[in-house]
């Protein structure tokens, strides 16, 4: 409000993330995957292009393992978009067979 910079997340985020080892955020991602692939369910993916979390690589893989994830990439946004504007509202009524 006083036009001046400030961080828009908490900058305390990085606590827990930087104590965590190399190995254990290697077991935490192959048992994120086991689950993954358990889901027998029809699965939309929707991502912004511009995320820093979420890498294309791993968008392909979920597409090519577990329930072959549908991807709706939202141009201009970073993670995650927020599905407030209509362009995003609809891509979650055409994926439940709601909109045309």
């Amino acid at each position: 409000e006083d036009g001046t910079y400030c961080l828009h997340y908490d900058p305390q985020l990085r606590v827990p993330i930087r104590a965590v080892t190399e190995e254990q955020a290697m077991a935490g991602e192959a048992a994120l995957w086991q689950v993954y692939d358990l889901i027998q369910c029809k699965t939309l993916l929707i991502h912004g292009a511009l995320s820093e979390l979420l890498s294309l690589s791993v968008v392909q893989e979920m597409q090519q393992r577990g329930p072959r994830v549908q991807v709706a990439t939202v141009l201009g946004v970073g993670h995650a978009p927020t599905l407030t504007h209509e362009d995003q509202i609809d891509i979650v009524l055409q994926f439940l067979g709601l909109h045309a």
